[in-house]
Formats: structure tokens, C-alpha cells, sequence
């Protein structure tokens, strides 16, 4: 019997400050300075070290897959911390319950590839 496949998650880029705090500022017109996104360069940057780190033991157990959320969260420049009043983030590093359905053709596709994966 084959094993069914193993997943595990790459780093999300990590915000510095609280998202759902910072939009309600903007809702209430509050803002005092223009918040940018992160580059998407310095998050890929900063999570280099654990991503190598996950991707070479990866490597080790043919079934294992690492699952990177980066290209749904981030452009090629920037990495946003909402969309329109969507909030992607519920603080630092956690995605929103928006934020995580933003991630679910990631899920679909990994389901799909594990079911074609098992062998009873």
C-alpha cells in the first residue's frame, strides 16, 4: 500500500502591525501615515532560511510536498495585507477566515493530487 502524500506549509509573509486595527483607521478616516504593503522580495527574503530548510527535508521523503502560499498572498512586488475591506490577516501571521479563502484552490489542488496519490 502506497502512503498517501505529506504537505507541509512554507512561511506566510508576516505583517508588522495588526491588519484589522490598521483598516478600521482607514475606515474611520483616522490615518495619520500611509501604511505600505511588504515587498514581496523581503518576504521572500525572510522566510528564505525555513523555506531551504523545509524544501531540503521535503526532498528526503519523495510523498512530501511543500505548500507555499506566497504566490496567492503576494505579487511579483508586494505582499497586501487586505483587499479592498477584505482583511487577508487577524494579526502578525495568521490569515483571516478571508485570508484562508483566499487560499483554497491551493487546498482543492493539494486534495485532488493527494486522492490521486493513495493507492488502497
Amino acid at each position: 500500500m502506497k502512503c498517501p502524500p505529506k504537505r507541509v506549509k512554507s512561511s506566510l509573509p508576516n505583517m508588522p502591525f495588526f491588519p484589522h486595527k490598521e483598516t478600521l483607521i482607514d475606515f474611520y478616516g483616522m490615518r495619520l501615515r500611509e501604511l505600505a504593503p511588504k515587498e514581496s522580495a523581503f518576504h521572500i527574503n525572510e522566510g528564505k532560511p525555513i523555506n531551504d530548510f523545509m524544501r531540503s527535508v521535503a526532498s528526503r521523503f519523495p510523498s512530501t510536498k511543500v505548500f507555499d502560499p506566497t504566490p496567492v498572498l503576494c505579487s511579483s512586488k508586494v505582499c497586501e495585507y487586505r483587499e479592498n475591506w477584505g482583511v487577508l490577516y487577524k494579526d502578525d501571521d495568521h490569515l483571516s477566515v478571508f485570508g484562508e479563502k483566499r487560499l483554497r484552490p491551493l487546498f482543492e489542488e493539494c486534495s485532488a493530487v493527494q486522492r490521486n496519490d493513495v493507492v488502497p
